[in-house]
């Protein structure tokens, strides 16, 4: 299983910053991401979100998981090339944690807007300044109405609760997409609540590192149906409770090894 789970992990959760190799009909945009006040989000992290791949990013209903990752320099501005298409822009200025990106905690510097902008082949866009990142508060979080999610227990080989685990949502059973959504990090007890934008079957995944590459030996990792990922169905307005995922340190294949 692990080397099953190896293969899947190489290939997927890309979350890298740019554009992957063999994309045409890129476009340019820039722009200048604020505070509410006015301050700019100086060394901080701007998002983009692909209309054409999932919803609006909606922090106080579901975590989407950004297309694209880009730094602000010093003036919170940005000039990124993307392939052409229809984008929402989210931004984060961490206060206490490296993660480029994930779930913000509280007090972090965050933005994540419902506004299209339109990255054109021809003629460069320009969202001009971005203005309204707050800080974030959990209290934001919509707890119940109008959610829907996948709840449940992330457990390892022995059958004990894992902390500090997350669980992303694909929409295919190999899992080399990017993943749409992510849970935010499990608490002591192994549990978790992944929240969705809209219906649909998802593929499950488990990891507590967020980022693209190769596992390093020790990390946790693991899928729902194990070996042959099995897709979990959710209906609008759901929430389906009872998941159990189990997951196992990764121990990284010796050369040669089959």
């Amino acid at each position: 299983m692990r080397r099953v789970l190896f293969i899947i992990l190489v290939l997927t959760l890309a979350v890298t910053s740019g554009v992957t190799a063999g994309e045409s009909m890129k476009g340019k945009i820039k722009g200048v991401v604020q505070s509410r006040d006015g301050k700019p989000l100086s060394k901080g992290m701007v998002y983009f979100f692909n209309e054409a791949i999932g919803p609006s990013p909606m922090p106080e209903k579901y975590w989407r998981v950004p297309d694209v990752v880009e730094p602000l320099d010093d003036a919170g501005t940005f000039a990124v090339e993307l392939p052409a298409g229809t984008y929402f822009i989210g931004a984060i200025l961490r206060k206490g944690s490296n993660e480029i990106i994930g779930p913000p905690s509280e007090g972090d510097l965050y933005y994540a807007g419902t506004q299209k902008y339109w990255v054109n082949q021809s003629v460069p866009s320009d969202a001009g300044i971005i203005k309204g990142a707050d800080p974030f508060s959990r209290s934001l979080i919509t707890k119940t109405a109008g959610i829907t999610a996948l709840e449940g227990y992330v457990i390892d080989e022995a059958g004990k609760p894992v902390e500090n685990a997350m669980v992303f949502a694909h929409k295919q059973s190999t899992m080399n997409d990017r993943p749409l959504f992510v849970s935010e990090r499990t608490n002591r007890d192994g549990a978790f609540r992944l929240r969705v934008g809209e219906a649909g079957s998802y593929y499950l995944r488990i990891r507590d590192i967020y980022g693209g590459g190769a596992p390093e030996d020790g990390a946790f990792m693991g899928a729902y149906g194990g070996k042959n990922p099995k897709a979990v169905t959710v209906k609008t307005g759901e929430v389906l409770r009872g998941i159990k995922l189990n997951g196992e340190k990764f121990v990284r294949p010796k050369p040669g090894a089959k």
